[in-house]
């Protein structure tokens, strides 16, 4: 007779995604199927399948679980303080990497700068001002969150600009 395991249709299947991934189909992947992969970190010997439908299904789209607040996460059935503290932090993460990676982008035209702040307004409700820094090979040095406003506006000290590009050497 055969173990249960080895007639469990499931047994694998983390290590099978796994290894789909390492083999580059991430890109390839439905949104549910990323989320699923995530929630491998912070759900233990669950099927986070079902998880992952029910958090899409409840804020319907892929990225609006990770602008959900902890709260509000821990809302859905089957969600953990770990798993959702662990999804919140999720943009924080992607944000801190955008950063290293700009840090060597060239600034050359308009898709450039767009390049370099679409990940700055990710969940943003608030009205944002940015300040980027170029070095003079057009490199950019930094890229500053002056300040947040309201959903109409937005104040700049001209004094913490000049501050921040003399710091930054642009």
């Amino acid at each position: 007779m055969k173990k249960s395991s080895e007639n469990n249709p499931h047994t694998g299947h983390r290590a099978r995604v796994r290894r789909k991934i390492r083999n580059g189909a991430l890109e390839n992947m439905c949104d549910h199927e990323v989320l699923e992969y995530l929630l491998f970190h912070s759900v233990s010997y669950r099927d986070t399948n079902p998880l992952a439908h029910r958090l899409i299904d409840h804020f319907g789209s892929f990225h609006a679980v990770f602008d959900a607040p902890v709260e509000e996460l821990l809302r859905v059935e089957g969600v953990t303080e770990l798993t959702a503290t662990f999804l919140s932090s999720l943009p924080c993460v992607f944000e801190r990497y955008s950063e290293d990676i700009n840090k060597v982008i060239r600034i050359n035209s308009v898709e450039d700068v767009e390049m370099v702040m679409k990940m700055k307004f990710i969940g943003a409700t608030l009205e944002k001002i940015y300040m980027i820094c170029l070095d003079g090979e057009m490199k950019m040095s930094a890229c500053v969150l002056l300040n947040e406003g309201n959903f109409r506006e937005v104040y700049v000290d001209n004094r913490e600009v000049v501050k921040l590009a003399t710091k930054n050497r642009a």
